[in-house]
């Protein structure tokens, strides 16, 4: 049975060539991941400190090998946590035709 896990990146003060090029390749990996299911949300800190996930997995193990298909993962450090529970609210327009 799958559950949420938090994961928090700590993004490294400087950025190399390498990490910046691979910001696109990231980004649609996250939307992908996202679109199955698999990342659930995806937040960057307004200082661009730390990055946090929410993922949808079976175990720990699958959430790291999860991460490990995002590349920019290798760059930064990580810490995956087991949630209790996961409440979002959804933001859902409904259009009145009357």
């Amino acid at each position: 049975m799958s559950i949420h896990f938090m994961v928090e990146f700590e993004i490294p003060h400087t950025l190399t060539n390498e990490f910046v090029a691979l910001i696109p390749e990231q980004r649609k990996a996250v939307h992908q991941m996202m679109s199955d299911g698999k990342i659930i949300n995806y937040s960057l800190a307004s200082d661009q400190s730390r990055l946090w996930l929410v993922i949808l997995g079976d175990s720990e193990f699958e959430v790291v090998d999860i991460l490990e298909e995002l590349p920019l993962t290798s760059f930064m450090n990580f810490e995956v946590r087991a949630l209790a529970f996961y409440n979002a609210a959804d933001f859902v327009v409904s259009l009145s035709l009357n």
